[in-house]
């Protein structure tokens, strides 16, 4: 469309997700990020993340499956966002 535009925000949350609209990555760079993601947690045993689990808050227990918030404290501690284009999807 030729347009130019340009925006602020001070939140990283707004950030990533304006970026991820107007620089989306490649299908293959999706592809090849989720597979690194997924053997890089099996390697970093899940048990690892378990002992984070336990010591949160009693809303996260009841707000997530116990297997779905140990990969969310994966993906909280590993994804670069702020750095690499396909970790902020």
């Amino acid at each position: 469309m030729g347009r130019r535009a340009a925006g602020s925000d001070t939140n990283p949350v707004a950030f990533c997700v304006s970026r991820a609209k107007a620089e989306p990555p490649t299908i293959d760079d999706v592809q090849r990020e989720v597979a690194r993601l997924e053997e890089q947690y099996m390697e970093s045993s899940p048990r690892r993340w378990e002992r984070d689990r336990v010591v949160l808050p009693p809303f996260f227990k009841r707000a997530f499956h116990a297997a779905t918030l140990r990969e969310l404290l994966f993906l909280r501690a590993t994804l670069n966002w702020r750095r690499n284009r396909t970790s902020g999807l």
